[in-house]
């Protein structure tokens, strides 16, 4: 199987991307929906490629200074510099991990948004030339991934996209009437996180719905596309 060897576009000529392998046997980040292992494995890839990428630009480049990380990540680049965003994806990492249920800010939702988005699309271009069809992340062999899909079923929203429209709301109905939570308003202004902002919080109520689904798909092996067209009509019904 490929991994990301090869780039093309705006990353061409800046260090390689890597794919590291991760994964935890229960999920302890709550997400919308419980999470299988299929999505678990590449979620913890995104975010280990995404570390990787960026200790590469600060070994290459002139540390927290490199222009390699807000022409090739300006979304993120707005809110965190190279360190700081290694730090929140070592922090994301531990936390799916551990035993404690977590809850997100958005400006968690974005780091892991992106890193999805980034390695979704690496890896449907590493599928599409790969003559199975499919590219490994950790123990799977995957075809063609969905993100948006993906976003759809595991992310409680996605107002941290909102952009400079929401300041034009007032206080009441953000907050009230519409339910934008203070960070997605601190995203649209383009303020830089509080440390309070990304602190990955306990979620005092251990809900087991949350855990991981233990026998939806293998531990390892072939999944032709994910998320399955079935998924929603399974969770539906499952029978």
């Amino acid at each position: 199987m490929r991994n990301f060897d090869d780039l093309s576009g705006p990353e061409a000529g800046c260090p390689h991307r890597l794919v590291r392998r991760t994964m935890g046997a229960e999920p302890m980040l709550r997400f919308e929906a419980p999470p299988d292992k299929v999505f678990l494995a590449i979620l913890h890839a995104a975010l280990a490629l995404q570390k990787g990428y960026v200790e590469e630009l600060m070994e290459a480049e002139e540390g927290p200074a490199s222009h390699w990380w807000p022409a090739t990540e300006p979304m993120l680049a707005r809110f965190f510099d190279p360190s700081t965003a290694v730090q929140l994806i070592e922090r994301l990492l531990a936390a799916s991990e551990e035993t404690q249920f977590y809850q997100l800010t958005d400006y968690h939702w974005l780091m892991i948004y992106r890193c999805l988005e980034t390695f979704c699309d690496l890896h449907n271009d590493e599928a599409a030339i790969d003559p199975s069809g499919r590219a490994e992340v950790g123990p799977y062999a995957i075809g063609s991934i969905d993100f948006h899909a993906i976003v759809d079923r595991f992310f409680w929203d996605t107002d941290f996209l909102v952009g400079p429209e929401l300041l034009d709301l007032s206080p009441d109905q953000r907050r009230r009437q519409l339910g934008f939570s203070d960070e997605a308003f601190s995203i649209a202004a383009g303020l830089t996180p509080h440390p309070a902002e990304v602190d990955i919080r306990p979620w005092r109520q251990d809900d087991p719905a949350w855990r991981v689904e233990g026998d939806r798909f293998p531990a390892e092996g072939v999944i032709a596309a994910y998320p399955p067209e079935d998924q929603d009509a399974d969770d539906e019904d499952p029978e």
